[in-house]
C-alpha cells in the first residue's frame, strides 16, 4: 500500500472516531484489519493513528488559533479528520516534510471535502506549520 493511500486510510480511521469516540480507536482499527489480507504491513497506519489519538487535544489545540474567527465545533468532520492527520505528520512525524504534509492534506480536502475545502485547508495548515 502506497504513503498516499496508507494515508487516506488514516483520515478515514480519523474520521470515524469522531463519530464513535476516542475510547473505541482499537476496535475501529481492528475492523480495518479485518479487511485487510493477511501479513500485510501497516506500521505507519499505526503509529500515525495511535499517535493522533494519543495527542487528541492536543492538536485540537493547535488547530483552533489557526481557524481565524471559526470554532473547531463549527468545521465538518472531513476537514476537522484531515486537519488532525496533517498537524500530527508536520508537527510529531520528522520524516514527512512539511511541504507534503500539506500537499496530501490539500488532495486529501479536494477528494472527500467541499468544493473550497482544499483552499480551506491550505489555509488552516500555512498558518499551523510556520
Amino acid at each position: 500500500m502506497t504513503r498516499q493511500k496508507q494515508r487516506k486510510t488514516v483520515f478515514q480511521l480519523v474520521y470515524a472516531v469522531n463519530y464513535q469516540g476516542l475510547e473505541n480507536k482499537e476496535s475501529i482499527l481492528e475492523e480495518f484489519y479485518r479487511q485487510q489480507e493477511a501479513g500485510a504491513s501497516f506500521e505507519y497506519i499505526d503509529n500515525t493513528f495511535f499517535g493522533i489519538c494519543d495527542r487528541w487535544d492536543e492538536i485540537n489545540a493547535m488547530i483552533e488559533p489557526a481557524l481565524a474567527n471559526w470554532s473547531i465545533k463549527r468545521l465538518n468532520a472531513v476537514c476537522l479528520a484531515i486537519l488532525r492527520v496533517a498537524v500530527f505528520e508536520v508537527k510529531f512525524n520528522p520524516d514527512i516534510p512539511d511541504r507534503v504534509a500539506v500537499n496530501e492534506a490539500i488532495e486529501l480536502a479536494k477528494e472527500f471535502g467541499e468544493e473550497d475545502s482544499g483552499s480551506f485547508v491550505h489555509g488552516v495548515l500555512s498558518s499551523i506549520a510556520r
